[in-house]
């Protein structure tokens, strides 16, 4: 019934990762986003996460040149955000949100390093561009860690939070890729994120184990080696071999390795048939039954507001009063955090982090020139 985010996030008790890994394990959290601090309720629902920081566009420089529908472009945001990452002490819990890779998919010529696709659907056309130019940013900012130090130490996550085209581009997806008769099982598969973790002590690999977003929280707890037995998660261990690997979605819809759901109709997930047998719908009746329970379930949990009831004897619930956003005051109470020997300035002395930063980045060329 829309944004959780928006109607529960100042309300609500929750139990997030960053207040779990700040009282369990001492972690600095912090939220970082080149965008305006209100749009999703994110200046209120991240003090109910328990985010100690939030770094919204009023605490970044910026011209309209480096801003791109929904926030500073990335390779600029990245550049800006490396002085506040310095000051961070350590151990701690970054969350950065990119934007350039987003619908509509425009990036101005200047830093258009590929060609476009030729659909002729502007949307899907401009995907390549934009996808391309966040991998450039994401190089730049791994050089950067390796530069700090901080790569050795880190555990790094990249993901994409929602599909990146949707159903009204099926013919210009049909004609990207190759596919005849291009429809809703098509553009289901077209719900798959990009879901990375990178450490320097894991071994590289492709894990093909089906998931959703709810399963990455308890998927790093374990990584980061924090107990989750007693907190309630609707979610699994993507790592584990108990995990049922049914993707859950908001309008009932879902996806298995053997089925997917899609409207009224069932498919084989491997190839795209429909599923005709009545043994096999009757399977995949059992799987949307389950389904549904845990969207109801969960709906339960956020609509009641459930978790005030419940916490783990070590939880103590977020008090949001605790937090305060504000550039002057958030700024000051960094920069007394730098001063902790954990934190990256610290370790780094004399050198300053900020300016171990690389980027390609046109506009801040031009700046430099003037």
């Amino acid at each position: 019934s829309g944004s959780a985010m928006s109607t529960y996030g100042t309300s609500n008790t929750f139990e997030s990762m960053p207040a779990i890994l700040n009282q369990k394990a001492g972690y600095t959290t912090a939220v970082m986003h080149g965008g305006t601090g209100s749009f999703w309720n994110r200046n209120n629902a991240y003090k109910s996460f328990g985010y100690q920081y939030f770094m919204s566009l009023n605490y970044y420089k910026y011209q309209n040149s480096w801003y791109l529908g929904y926030g500073l472009k990335d390779k600029i945001f990245f550049q800006q955000s490396a002085k506040y990452i310095a000051q961070l002490p350590q151990p701690f819990y970054l969350k950065m949100i990119t934007v350039t890779n987003h619908y509509p998919y425009t990036l101005d010529k200047q830093n258009q390093t590929i060609k476009k696709t030729t659909t002729g659907d502007n949307t899907v056309d401009g995907y390549v561009q934009t996808a391309h130019y966040l991998d450039q940013a994401i190089g730049e900012f791994m050089t950067w860690l390796k530069k700090t130090g901080l790569s050795k130490n880190t555990l790094l996550v990249f993901y994409g939070d929602h599909y990146g085209i949707s159903n009204n581009h099926n013919e210009a997806m049909a004609q990207l890729t190759g596919k005849s008769g291009y429809g809703e099982f098509d553009d289901q598969q077209q719900q798959r994120v990009p879901l990375m973790f990178y450490s320097s002590d894991l071994k590289g690999g492709i894990n093909h184990t089906y998931g959703g977003e709810i399963d990455v929280m308890p998927t790093l707890l374990n990584l980061l080696g924090i107990k989750s037995k007693d907190l309630l998660l609707f979610g699994h261990d993507l790592l584990s071999k108990q995990n049922s690997q049914i993707v859950a979605q908001r309008n009932g819809n879902f996806i298995t390795p053997t089925y997917t759901k899609v409207g009224s109709s069932y498919y084989f997930t491997k190839t795209g048939k429909k599923v005709t047998s009545a043994k096999q719908k009757q399977a995949c009746r059992l799987i949307a039954n389950k389904v549904m329970t845990q969207l109801s379930l969960s709906d339960r949990v956020i609509t009641g507001n459930l978790l005030r009831f419940y916490h783990p004897s070590w939880f103590t619930p977020v008090n949001t009063k605790n937090y305060d956003y504000n550039v002057t005051d958030s700024l000051a109470k960094l920069a007394k955090a730098a001063k902790s020997s954990t934190s990256l300035k610290s370790k780094l002395g004399k050198k300053d982090a900020s300016k171990l930063y690389k980027t390609d980045a046109p506009e801040l060329k031009k700046t430099k020139t003037k």
